[in-house]
């Protein structure tokens, strides 16, 4: 049985300078997913010019990326990222 995608809320974009939007920052975004504020995502444009989120980690003493939070699984991350992106309305809507 599949669970439903936890509803996005209260979504709110901070853009990023104009030097990291360079390097394929545009901003971070605050949000609630359901229960939880998520704050300090990112949202990056990759090489290939996709719009993507990017969430918080902390960095370990070996240099290995821990997250703080995250999409427990594929089809959550994109969900969480159709619906931010979209909410934003960055390029038209977002994700390409």
């Amino acid at each position: 049985m599949r669970r439903p995608v936890s509803q996005v809320t209260s979504i709110r974009f901070s853009p990023a300078g104009v030097d990291d939007e360079c390097r394929g920052l545009l901003g971070w975004v605050t949000c609630t997913v359901g229960d939880l504020v998520l704050d300090g995502i990112a949202i990056r444009r990759t090489l290939a010019g996709k719009l993507t989120l990017s969430f918080p980690t902390r960095r370990g003493r070996g240099g290995e990326h821990h997250a703080y939070v995250r999409p427990l699984d594929d089809r959550v991350r994109l969900a969480i990222e159709r619906e931010v992106l979209g909410a934003i309305n960055l390029d038209g809507g977002g994700a390409a």
